[in-house]
């Protein structure tokens, strides 16, 4: 993202700039990435631990006395 609006800059504007909607976008953009990929991660392991709760046992797991 911050390259895509450093190469915008340069080419629309002519120079590199910082202004306050740029800082609000980089960090509105880092809080819903980071949010959407916390999500993903939360859903992948929770159905990861669904599935090893529903697989039956391993019978080579079994103590026998």
């Amino acid at each position: 993202m911050v390259g895509l609006t450093d190469v915008l800059d340069y080419l629309l504007v002519g120079s590199h700039s910082m202004s306050l909607s740029t800082l609000f976008l980089y960090l509105f953009g880092g809080f819903m990435a980071g949010l959407v990929g916390w999500s993903s991660m939360e859903n992948k392991y929770k159905q990861a631990l669904n599935k090893t709760r529903k697989a039956p046992p391993d019978p080579r797991l079994r103590i026998t006395p």
